[in-house]
């Protein structure tokens, strides 16, 4: 198989997955899903070898695997396992392209697409993370810095004679899931030291809980002036989506510097005689 052949099949099992998730599944479904996709084809896009051809035992589980996840994407309606799809897909084209012995070389291709199983965290792992108390805190010294008198009452917070409860659906754990999915398609496509691989999932998650912090103190004073436009701001709004970006936005321009020290590849050292 050539390089050429296998990067146009990858390709169409890309898309074909992603015209049947926008289908059906929910933005935060196909929205990881296009970006492991979309990361995976530019960081095998990149690579000089050619895939090596695989023997022939490893066609069938190749070929299995690229095309079982169909079976369940097909279904309507969406499904937790729909979640594996990229992975399972991508495991069949490296086994396409070079059999067991080609797995170890593509880990980056292989976290990439595992980025559908990180974002949006499985349930379990988001109520374990949300950070509900950190959320209210965080939350009502943004008022108090706005000027807001606000006090906390446990997880809920009381000012001018109206308050807000922090629920875990306000903590913006989907959130946070996503900006730390990017970050990991950011470390695979750039070089890094072992501390800017520590920095920056950090600093994606430390921006994306302030922002969200922001967003609840921001609904806070809504409830208070504007009550009629907390809907749009809130939950699945028509502006709601304006915090996200902003958090993905700050925190892009924070990775700039952090990662412009990355390391420079050392030159080769001449042939000794």
């Amino acid at each position: 198989m050539s390089r050429r052949t296998w990067f146009a099949a990858a390709v169409a099992v890309a898309l074909a997955q992603l015209a049947l998730a926008v289908r059906d599944g929910p933005v935060t479904f196909y929205g990881p899903l296009a970006l492991a996709w979309a990361a995976m084809l530019l960081v095998a896009s990149e690579r000089r070898d050619s895939p090596i051809l695989a023997n022939p035992p490893a066609w069938v589980p190749g070929a299995l695997l690229v095309l079982a996840p169909f079976a369940w994407l097909a279904r309507p309606g969406y499904g937790p396992l729909d979640r594996t799809a990229a992975l399972a897909s991508g495991i069949g084209l490296l086994l396409l392209a070079g059999g067991l012995r080609e797995l170890p070389r593509r880990g980056r291709e292989l976290l990439l697409l595992a980025l559908p199983l990180i974002s949006p965290f499985p349930r379990q792992i988001a109520h374990a993370v949300a950070p509900l108390r950190g959320t209210a805190v965080f939350a009502t010294l943004f008022l108090r810095a706005a000027g807001v008198p606000a006090e906390m009452d446990g997880q809920d917070i009381a000012f001018s004679g109206t308050g807000i409860a922090v629920l875990e659906s306000c903590t913006g754990v989907e959130q946070l899931s996503q900006l730390f999915a990017l970050s990991l398609v950011v470390l695979c496509l750039f070089r890094t030291t072992a501390a800017q691989k520590i920095a920056v999932p950090l600093l994606a998650l430390a921006c994306g809980f302030l922002a969200n912090a922001a967003r609840v103190a921001a609904i806070g004073i809504l409830a208070r002036d504007l009550p009629a436009t907390v809907d749009l701001w809130d939950g699945a709004g028509l502006y709601a989506p304006v915090f996200s970006a902003a958090a993905a936005a700050i925190t892009c321009l924070l990775w700039w510097p952090l990662l412009r020290a990355a390391p420079r590849r050392r030159p080769a050292l001449p042939d000794l005689p």
